[in-house]
C-alpha cells in the first residue's frame, strides 16, 4: 500500500512555438494558469498547445499515485467547432479527453483522470503536452485554467492486525 503525499499543482510553464501544431492564439499563457477568470481564449481556426507543466522535482524519484488534468472553459454561442481538448506524450499522436466544447457551453469545470489512461511516471508527466484546435469558422472557447493535480507515493507501508484469542478465565495473552 502506498501512503500519498501532498497535492502537488502542476501549472502551464511554456507553449509550443514550432511546428507542429504551433500555438497561434497570441495569449498569454499565465491566464491559462489560475482559477481568476481571466480567460486564454481560442479564436476560429487557432490552435492553444501547451508543451510543459512546471512542478516541484522533489519527489521525480516517487511513484505516482493519481494524475488528473483539471480544465475550466467555456464558448461563445456561435462557436461551431467540433474537436476535442486532447493530450499527448510525444507531441505527434494526440488523444481526446472528454472535453468536448459545443454552442454556448457555459461554465465547465471539469476532471479528466490521466493515470487511467496511463501516464503513471514522472518522465511522461515531463512529456505530457495539452491541445485545442478551434477548426470552426465561427467562435471562441475560453479556457479558465487548465493544470495538473499530481499525487506522489512517500513510502510503502504495511499494516498488520494480530488477533489472539483470549480464554474467558485468562485476563492476559
Amino acid at each position: 500500500v502506498y501512503k500519498n503525499t501532498g497535492i502537488i499543482l502542476g501549472i502551464p510553464d511554456q507553449k509550443q512555438l514550432s511546428l507542429p501544431n504551433i500555438d497561434d492564439t497570441g495569449q498569454d499563457l499565465n491566464n491559462l494558469k489560475y482559477d481568476d477568470g481571466v480567460t486564454y481564449n481560442v479564436g476560429s481556426l487557432q490552435t492553444m498547445h501547451v508543451r510543459s507543466f512546471a512542478m516541484d522535482s522533489t519527489y521525480s524519484s516517487k511513484p505516482l499515485t493519481q494524475v488528473f488534468l483539471h480544465v475550466d472553459y467555456s464558448s461563445t454561442a456561435n462557436y461551431n467547432g467540433n474537436n476535442y481538448l486532447q493530450y499527448s506524450l510525444d507531441g505527434t499522436n494526440f488523444l481526446n479527453t472528454t472535453f468536448l466544447p459545443t454552442s454556448s457551453t457555459l461554465g465547465v469545470n471539469g476532471t479528466f483522470d490521466l493515470m487511467a489512461e496511463g501516464i503513471d511516471t514522472w518522465a511522461e508527466l515531463q512529456n505530457l503536452r495539452v491541445l485545442f484546435v478551434h477548426n470552426g469558422l465561427d467562435g471562441t472557447v475560453q479556457f479558465d485554467y487548465v493544470r495538473l493535480e499530481v499525487k506522489f507515493a512517500e513510502s510503502r507501508w504495511m499494516e498488520w492486525q494480530y488477533e489472539v484469542p483470549n480464554l474467558p478465565t485468562q485476563l492476559t495473552h
